[in-house]
C-alpha cells in the first residue's frame, strides 16, 4: 500500500457449535466512503469444513462491484443460488485456527 493503513472497525462475531451462520452477504457496502480496504478473518478455532462453519466466498466475483443486493444488504438468495453456475457454489475457506484470511 502506498498509503498508511488506518483500522475503521474491529468486531468479533461469537458463533457457537451449531449455530446458525450469516446469510449471503459482501462486506464492501459498509465501507462505501473508503476507497481501498482490507477484510480480515482471524480464525481462533478450527472450522475444518463447510458443516462446521468454514468461511465461504463467491469465488471470482470480487471483481464484480455489488451484486445482486436486497435492501438489507445481504445477497439476494436468487442471486446467491446462481452463483457460481446452476448449483450454489460457495466455496469454503477450511482453517485450522489461529490463521489469518484478507481479501482486499
Amino acid at each position: 500500500m502506498a498509503e498508511p493503513a488506518v483500522l475503521f472497525k474491529e468486531k468479533i462475531n461469537y458463533k457457537q457449535p451449531g449455530g446458525a451462520g450469516y446469510a449471503a452477504h459482501q462486506d464492501a457496502p459498509a465501507y462505501l466512503d473508503s476507497r481501498q480496504r482490507v477484510t480480515c478473518l482471524l480464525a481462533i478455532d478450527a472450522a475444518p469444513d463447510t458443516n462446521s462453519g468454514c468461511l465461504e466466498f463467491a469465488s471470482g466475483r470480487h471483481s464484480e462491484g455489488l451484486i445482486g443486493l436486497t435492501e438489507d444488504g445481504i445477497v439476494d438468495p436468487e442471486v446467491a443460488a446462481q452463483v457460481g453456475g446452476a448449483v450454489s457454489v460457495w466455496p469454503g475457506h477450511p482453517s485450522k485456527g489461529t490463521e489469518a484470511v484478507c481479501e482486499g
